[in-house]
């Protein structure tokens, strides 16, 4: 068997061991797949950058956005996506910008598929990015919902900066996410970036925290879109939520 073969073999097992027994530590890993921990550790830190396993507080290893949403979408088997291609069809022909759903993995928030409009040439929003949820009107949708212990974390645990400049307001999350519980919607304006975001929580009682954004470049936003787009986010939201159950 050539290196490579050896290498994709090995990734694999510890894929598997991962999703196998999530939670599961840096030694354990190595001793389950008959590996040392310093090749297992460098495996992991491949998988992890790509998504497919992540760590959680205790540094043990869950899988990643990849695995958990990722075949579901591929399948299109996931029911929020089913309930949510309508809308994102809709919207992303309508406003003529990206169109995204996110769901809350730990206290970030993850795509699981975007709508892209047939005039850009790119997409700004690939299934799997994740980033903090405290950051963003799509964040903040999949965290306005969320459970009384998501909260605790989020009061007790170190917000890290955002793409390494941006300090959190932990008193103004927290208004900011009160405002989205009573709004269903909520918008940033990115000026350092030039984009904008419109995001509402999709609120179900079996799917999980997961919201519905709009995003694109600030220059086209004037105050007379920005409240189209709000009411356009939160209908499609509710819509979502509604086919759910």
């Amino acid at each position: 068997m050539d290196q490579g073969s050896s290498t994709a073999r090995h990734a694999l097992t510890v894929l598997e061991a991962v999703i196998a027994q999530p939670g599961t530590s840096l030694t354990d890993l190595a001793a389950q797949t008959g590996s040392t921990i310093n090749r297992t550790f460098r495996m992991l830190a491949t998988l992890e950058a790509a998504g497919y396993v992540e760590r959680d507080t205790s540094k043990a290893y869950r899988p990643g956005a990849m695995v958990l949403f990722g075949g579901l979408v591929a399948r299109h088997d996931d029911p929020l996506i089913t309930a949510a291609e309508p809308h994102l069809s809709r919207l992303a022909k309508e406003t003529e910008q990206v169109v995204t759903i996110a769901r809350r993995v730990d206290l970030d928030r993850v795509v699981i598929t975007a709508e892209i409009p047939a005039s850009w040439n790119r997409s700004s929003a690939h299934r799997g990015d994740r980033i903090p949820a405290y950051w963003g009107a799509l964040g903040y949708g999949v965290l306005a919902f969320a459970s009384e212990e998501v909260f605790g974390r989020l009061q007790q645990t170190p917000l890290k900066p955002v793409h390494g400049i941006r300090e959190v307001d932990r008193q103004h999350l927290f208004q900011t996410l009160d405002t989205v519980r009573r709004t269903r919607v909520w918008m940033t304006r990115d000026t350092s970036i030039g984009l904008f975001s419109v995001a509402s929580p999709i609120v179900t009682t079996r799917m999980g925290e997961a919201s519905i954004g709009i995003a694109g470049a600030l220059k086209r936003l004037d105050d007379m879109d920005a409240e189209r787009l709000k009411d356009l986010v939160r209908e499609a939201a509710l819509g979502i939520g509604a086919s759910l159950g």
